[in-house]
């Protein structure tokens, strides 16, 4: 069984931090933590992306299921 528990707060007035512990005694041998710094946004969170090394010079993505 899993539990994730996860802890948000505002660092200062323009950053959020959420940080997240997911506990599972079967696929972990101790908690696995980690930590996400966000921007804070009048218009909402918006999270940066690392766009290193990306080589899809495909600057739309078609979500579009295929066909059965």
């Amino acid at each position: 069984r899993t539990r994730v528990v996860e802890r948000v707060s505002r660092t200062d007035k323009t950053h959020v931090q959420i940080d997240t512990t997911v506990y599972n005694d079967d696929m972990f041998t101790r908690p696995y933590q980690y930590s996400r710094v966000f921007n804070y946004s009048p218009a909402g969170m918006m999270q940066a992306f690392c766009t290193e090394n990306n080589r899809d010079n495909n600057t739309t993505v078609d979500l579009t299921p295929p066909p059965e």
